[in-house]
């Protein structure tokens, strides 16, 4: 029901979406866009945005100490 979409720093585009399933194994849409930029050895997020039912929605804490263990240009990334 999210899905995701995560710019780098060279202007490319990677997109995931969320899997959640009853048995409580879930995967955020967040990390399958940044599942998919680290296949491009790419590592520098300067925007991201998820979106579920209801609109934009902000990465939660689990996603945001991805993104930060990811890349340490923190100071440039923007959640929306």
């Amino acid at each position: 029901s999210v899905s995701a979409a995560l710019k780098t720093q060279t202007g490319n585009i990677y997109t995931g979406i969320c899997l959640d399933f009853a048995c409580g194994i879930s995967f955020c849409a967040e990390h399958a866009a940044i599942a998919d930029m680290l296949k491009a050895r790419e590592t520098v997020i300067t925007a991201i945005l998820a979106v579920g039912p209801q609109g934009f929605i902000p990465p939660c804490g689990r996603c945001r100490e991805l993104m930060m263990q990811v890349t340490r240009a923190t100071a440039r990334l923007k959640f929306g």
